[in-house]
């Protein structure tokens, strides 16, 4: 009968047994987000952006009409 308990087993290419050499360097390509979805993320945020100043102006607007 086994008495090491299953939660303290680690897999053999933990980041800790792992040999000095593989842990040095850039991470994977895996990790690494792709290039045109960064630019995406950055101009879809831009787009969003003008939207909220559009909206923000557009409400200075009514109020300033309404105020007289």
């Amino acid at each position: 009968m086994e008495l090491t308990p299953v939660l303290t087993r680690r897999p053999v290419l933990d980041v800790q047994d792992a040999e000095p050499g593989l842990r040095e360097g850039p991470p994977p390509a895996s990790r690494q987000p792709p290039r045109d979805a960064v630019i995406r993320g950055i101009c879809i945020g831009f787009v969003l952006s003008l939207f909220l100043w559009a909206g923000l102006f557009g409400l200075v607007e009514v109020l300033r009409h309404l105020g007289g």
